[in-house]
Formats: structure tokens, sequence, C-alpha cells
């Protein structure tokens, strides 16, 4: 269903589920969008900061550092292992 603008105000999805089409309002759809994302950002820096939290730190001049090389730190963040 469209608005006389043109602006689309409902739309349907396949429900997973169910296996039938929901009809859900644009705003209803775009807010949980929206919410989903930001949820999924939540669990990546959580996720970034445990794999940083359990690096080994060095102090050098009370400067704490990670001795990791470049190649190192992306297969971590990708959760993969660099061999």
């Amino acid at each position: 269903m469209r608005e006389p603008n043109g602006v689309l105000v409902m739309t349907t999805c396949k429900c997973r589920e169910h296996g039938t089409n929901l009809v859900m309002t644009r705003k209803w759809f775009d807010e949980t969008l929206q919410g989903k994302i930001a949820q999924g950002a939540r669990q990546e820096r959580y996720r970034v900061v445990e794999l940083l939290k359990g690096l080994r730190f060095t102090f050098i001049d009370g400067v704490q550092r990670i001795n990791l090389s470049k190649d190192d730190l992306v297969a971590l963040v990708r959760g993969e292992e660099n061999d």
C-alpha cells in the first residue's frame, strides 16, 4: 500500500517460522530493522572487547602494548586462526 505521494506505508515479508506472509507498516519495519542493526553492533563491540581482553599486554614506559602482527590482528577480529 502506498500513500498518494508514492511512499510505501505497508509491506509484506515471509515469516520463516510459520511460512506465512506478514503485513506490517513501513514505520514498524524500519524501527525493527534499526533495532536489529543496533543489537548486532552491540554484539560485535562486545566480541571485539572480549578478544582484546584475552590478549597479553606488556608495559613499556607505563604504556600497555600488544605484541601482535597486523595479520594476526585481522585473523583475530575475523574469528580465524592465523598460521
